[in-house]
């Protein structure tokens, strides 16, 4: 089971906060104010996994905000097209997670290789994913989202509760990259992102524990 805990500032590079305990699912956790190296224009050109050992390399390079004004916590502005890319192995029996804001209709904060199991903002303006299959939740791109996917052909969607909707929303090959903030370089997110974790850890528990603790850290209230 994932836990964080207060490691105060020694592993931060730039702001304060948490740092988590990791399971052996765990394939990547980006958390925003953690292991971001700065060009000298102060945009992020890398942002290192703090579990997994990915790094992001940027494109178009994100600029970093010390303390988001509706997450009230480090986050990452991905305005002007930014994204970039990691090598990360994550197949129909993986699970993301990502704490977001969107800006548009129709646009991707993280995806797969190729596009396949992309978390993003539907064209009716929902949060949604698609795996091959499109998968809208009730929830507006207006608000801001604490979403879960977990994968397969049981699959399971959450966005702001602990309630999932369910299905089976395509099953894909395996892949070895993502793309943080676009699809493959393009339908950019051009919103703001907190956090990323993809884990192989497929429970009820873990998820729920995921979701209760990112919505402890970001002052979020889940639905039931």
């Amino acid at each position: 089971m994932l836990r964080r805990r207060n490691l105060g500032r020694r592993r931060c590079k730039k702001f304060g906060g948490w740092t988590p305990l990791l399971d052996t699912g765990l394939l990547i956790w980006l958390l925003a104010g953690y292991g971001m190296t700065l060009d000298g224009d102060g945009k992020v050109m890398y942002w290192d996994g703090m579990g997994g050992g990915a790094r992001v390399t940027f494109t178009v390079r994100p600029t970093p905000v010390a303390s988001d004004a509706v997450f009230g916590r480090p986050s990452l502005n991905f305005a002007g097209n930014c994204f970039g890319t990691a090598t990360v192995t994550q197949s129909d029996t993986s699970s993301m997670l990502v704490v977001a804001r969107g800006s548009s209709n129709d646009t991707i904060l993280l995806a797969g290789g190729g596009g396949i199991r992309a978390l993003y903002n539907t064209p009716t303006g929902k949060w949604g994913c698609y795996n091959g299959t499109q998968k809208d939740s009730t929830v507006s791109l207006a608000t801001p989202a604490i979403e879960l996917v977990r994968w397969g052909t049981a699959s399971k969607l959450y966005v702001n509760a602990r309630t999932p909707a369910t299905g089976n929303w395509g099953a894909k090959a395996q892949s070895t990259e993502i793309t943080v903030g676009a699809y493959s370089g393009s339908r950019y997110c051009n919103g703001v992102i907190a956090e990323v974790v993809i884990t192989t850890t497929q429970t009820d528990a873990n998820d729920l524990n995921l979701l209760n603790q990112a919505a402890a850290y970001y002052g979020f209230t889940l639905g039931a």
